[in-house]
């Protein structure tokens, strides 16, 4: 699947032509996207979003938030759960709702 679905927007609203994001909605049906290839647009701008991370404005609030966090981390880092503990957890929740 991967960019195809991008590819498939961009054929709707045609090359070149530019949207704001309220006239995107509607230029081009999302629904007839498969469930499947409407996660994988949002995957694929969500990747082109992080590919992007140095563009992304943070605020001040933002900012303080998380020099707020890492201070009280360094503090007290023994809360913190790894990364594979957090994983294994949501996991074993995910297992049990199905």
């Amino acid at each position: 699947m991967g960019s195809r679905c991008i590819l498939r927007v961009a054929k709707a609203i045609g090359s070149g032509h530019t949207l704001g994001m309220r006239n995107l909605a509607h230029t081009f049906d999302f629904d007839a996207l498969s469930v499947p290839e409407r996660i994988q647009l949002v995957e694929d701008l969500w990747d082109s979003v992080a590919a992007s991370v140095d563009d992304v404005p943070v605020t001040a609030a933002q900012r303080d938030e998380i020099d707020r966090r890492i201070a009280a981390h360094v503090l007290n880092p023994q809360p913190a759960t790894s990364w594979s503990d957090t994983r294994t957890h949501i996991e074993e929740r995910l297992r049990g709702r199905l």
